[in-house]
């Protein structure tokens, strides 16, 4: 998510993997899996103090990562 750290403003972009350190604690999997954070889904990325706000397209929900959890979501460029 360092796409996200060389900005100010959100940047839209497409998901494309979970890194594993995400993907072997099931409770994680399942509360990103619930807010819409999959592979493929699109959505807004912003900085915000201690995390970094994900808005899902699909969801229209607005989810807070923590850095440690962002740092392992892998997206594209911008869209």
């Amino acid at each position: 998510m360092r796409l996200v750290a060389d900005r100010t403003e959100p940047v839209t972009t497409r998901i494309r993997w979970i890194g594993e350190p995400l993907q072997v604690d099931p409770v994680v999997l399942g509360q990103l899996r619930h807010a819409g954070i999959v592979p493929d889904a699109v959505g807004e990325f912003s900085l915000h103090g201690p995390g970094v706000i994900a808005h899902l397209t699909e969801t229209d929900d607005d989810i807070e990562l923590p850095h440690q959890w962002a740092a392992h979501l892998f997206v594209s460029q911008p869209v």
